[in-house]
Formats: C-alpha cells, sequence, structure tokens
C-alpha cells in the first residue's frame, strides 16, 4: 500500500477517479445503462468519487476513535473499499431506460 500514500496531486486525483469509475462502469453494465449515461459517465464518476472521498474520510475519522492508526494499512484498504462500493453502487443504481416500471411485466407491455 505504499504506492497509494505516495500519492498527491493530479496523479492522487487520477488514481480515485480510476478507482472509483471502473465499478461504476461494471455496475452500469450490469444495469443495462442507456448510451446518454455511459457518455455522461466520466462527469459521473468525478461526483461518485466526490461522495466515495467524503465518506472514506468519515470511515478513517472512525477508525482512528476505534484505535486504527490513520495512516496504516488497514485505514488505506478501508478507503479503496469504500471507494469501490461507491463506483459500484453509484453504477448499479443509474436510471434505466425509457421504459417505466409499472409498464413492463414479465415480457409484455400492458398499455393504460
Amino acid at each position: 500500500m505504499d504506492w497509494l500514500t505516495r500519492l498527491h496531486g493530479t496523479d492522487a486525483l487520477a488514481a480515485a477517479w480510476a478507482i472509483t469509475a471502473v465499478p461504476l462502469w461494471i455496475g452500469m453494465a450490469q444495469r443495462r445503462a442507456p448510451l446518454r449515461s455511459w457518455l455522461l459517465s466520466p462527469i459521473r464518476a468525478v461526483l461518485v468519487m466526490l461522495i466515495a472521498a467524503v465518506v472514506a474520510d468519515l470511515v478513517r475519522w472512525l477508525l482512528t476513535h476505534v484505535g486504527i492508526p490513520d495512516n496504516g494499512t488497514p485505514a488505506s484498504i478501508v478507503s479503496l473499499i469504500c471507494f469501490v462500493l461507491i463506483g459500484y453502487a453509484g453504477g448499479r443504481y443509474s436510471r434505466r431506460g425509457t421504459l417505466q416500471p409499472e409498464m413492463h411485466n414479465r415480457g409484455s407491455l400492458l398499455e393504460s
């Protein structure tokens, strides 16, 4: 984990974006996101990365109160897990498509 703690500035932002964007894209692929969501995914990845950074910072703050040092390997692993899970959730819970759930039932279109 020494490589992770040595990143600063633009390299750290690029690494955090990549760590967030790849799980975001996996979640979007599993959710079968429309093309518009794919085109906007780099911007969404930045927003999700910011949310993940706040959550990871809060979790690290809680870990220091438990007794785990903030600059140790366990805290870095927890931060990585936060970025990956929040990135995946950001892709998984993106808007699906144009069909409304109440209009589509078991392969048939229902008219109202």
